[in-house]
């Protein structure tokens, strides 16, 4: 039977998983599931796939996934998921982030909120707006050529900190030495947070730059937007599971954002990116 009762549905297009969230007319959330994610070129079929073995029939759906900044990206992804609604939006997943950060369901439309959200898993990234002004970002530019405070920024600092003292044929060097997947140095992250709390003097510096880098990455948007104090600050992101560093990571963006006579305030995520969209759609 088809569930007519879907009204609204949010798609998060995640590292992992794919996850989804439906709304009936009224607002109230009537369904969620989550399904391994896929490749980009497999989305749209996977995406189907979900909606269709659900038996869902919405009417607005917004899908928040990576690498959809212009508008010729977006345009694209809609295109390749024409017929799963009448309405269709594409946005990008940090996007979805920032309003499930800082959107609150039980808010009007009229008063929508500014702030910055710094994320920080694998890669790094920071999304702001202000009052009636489009978003700004700051990082996000991948591996090669950012992502500092990432995880995959601290397992790579990690293996050239460590690599001198090892023999030429340890696993580390090893990894340090050949074009390792992101994922797998990104791992080490891991290893250097439990070896920064256990006192080690390299792992604790990497941590620390690390969280000024996110703090910086924090401060560009709010310069960019002119925010005033006190400017709402979030976070998301694998790297903020561990509380120490995300206790850190707050203690040096207050200290900078300090030294520009800006004060901060801190606002725990409201919800999550499949939930936001949701509610993005619904009310779109």
């Amino acid at each position: 039977m088809i569930r007519t009762d879907v009204f609204a549905v949010g798609i998060d297009v995640g590292g992992t998983w794919i996850r989804v969230a439906g709304l009936d007319r009224e607002g109230r959330e009537i369904f969620f599931e989550r399904t391994p994610t896929v490749i980009r070129s497999l989305l749209p079929g996977a995406l189907r796939r979900l909606i269709g073995n659900s038996r869902l029939k919405p009417q607005k759906v917004v899908v928040a996934s990576r690498g959809i900044w212009t508008a010729s990206e977006r345009d694209k992804l809609i295109r390749d998921l024409r017929g799963l609604a009448p309405n269709i939006r594409a946005i990008s997943d940090v996007e979805a982030a920032w309003h499930a950060a800082f959107e609150n369901a039980t808010r009007p439309l009229a008063d929508r909120p500014s702030g910055v959200l710094v994320v920080a898993g694998t890669g790094s990234i920071a999304l702001g707006r202000g009052y009636s002004r489009p978003f700004v970002r700051a990082g996000g530019l991948g591996p090669l050529l950012g992502d500092e405070g990432s995880a995959y920024w601290m397992g790579r600092e990690w293996i050239k900190s460590q690599a001198n003292p090892l023999r030429p044929g340890s696993a580390l060097v090893r990894l340090g030495g050949r074009p390792a997947p992101v994922a797998r140095i990104a791992n080490l992250a891991k290893s250097v947070l439990t070896a920064a709390l256990r006192g080690h003097r390299e792992a604790r510096g990497i941590v620390r730059e690390a969280q000024q880098h996110l703090a910086r990455l924090l401060w560009q948007p709010a310069a960019q937007l002119r925010l005033t104090s006190p400017i709402l600050l979030s976070w998301a992101g694998s790297l903020f599971r561990n509380e120490a560093f995300l206790k850190g990571m707050q203690r040096e963006a207050n200290r900078l954002f300090k030294s520009h006579s800006r004060r901060t305030k801190w606002v725990s995520p409201s919800t999550d990116a499949a939930r936001a969209a949701a509610w993005l759609a619904f009310h779109g």
